[in-house]
């Protein structure tokens, strides 16, 4: 998998004129957040990994700043891109952005993470590829390749329609393998626990 998303990178990077301007073709409608982690994931739980709660849409545009997101969506709801504001460049006077693009095939989605740029300028590489195959419309395992050659490999495991377990493969460059569980308490809330020697650890929500 990673020599098949090295050739994917490859063929994106080529694309990318392409894909920015498809981006603009498909939009019908755009959603906006101003937290520093987004609102929308496509990897299952990528943020809470991290023992942190997702961003959430704003009811309204907000007005530019740093850590604002803009989110964009085709005629089927669907994401196709999102653009970040990194930091406002006060010699250029103008925003410090970064772009990602979501490109939709037979079995899966891919996310590419493109090189940061000024807002009036195309990007003109991939940072970040991910990739992740769908069954049945769930994501049952995602890919990631870093530009700096980190690779990673998540398997979702479902009960009741519902994400139960994730096994984590992680190379940089020497294998880390991490496995998590998630428990429903109820409806509207989730726990997730690193099984670590038979050991359980709280990683989200975090204590307080």
């Amino acid at each position: 998998m990673r020599d098949f998303l090295e050739k994917c990178k490859e063929d994106y990077t080529f694309k990318i004129p392409q894909l920015l301007k498809e981006v603009r073709l498909k939009t019908q409608y755009t959603k906006w957040s101003k937290t520093v982690l987004p609102a929308y994931q496509l990897e299952p739980f990528d943020t809470e990994l991290l023992g942190y709660k997702l961003g959430r849409f704003l009811k309204n545009e907000p007005q530019i700043n740093k850590h604002v997101k803009h989110y964009f969506f085709d005629s089927e709801d669907k994401i196709v891109g999102r653009l970040e504001y990194d930091f406002y460049n006060n010699y250029e006077k103008e925003w410090v952005v970064t772009r990602f693009l979501y490109i939709y095939v037979q079995e899966g989605i891919f996310e590419l993470k493109l090189s940061s740029s000024h807002i009036t300028e195309e990007p003109t590489k991939i940072n970040r590829i991910t990739y992740v195959r769908l069954f049945n419309d769930k994501v049952i395992e995602s890919y990631n390749l870093h530009n700096d050659n980190r690779f990673s490999k998540l398997v979702y495991k479902y009960s009741d329609n519902k994400i139960v377990s994730i096994e984590r493969d992680l190379w940089i460059p020497n294998l880390l393998k991490s496995i998590y569980e998630i428990e429903y308490p109820d409806e509207n809330t989730y726990i997730i626990w690193e099984i670590d020697n038979d050991t359980r650890v709280k990683i989200y929500p975090k204590e307080i």
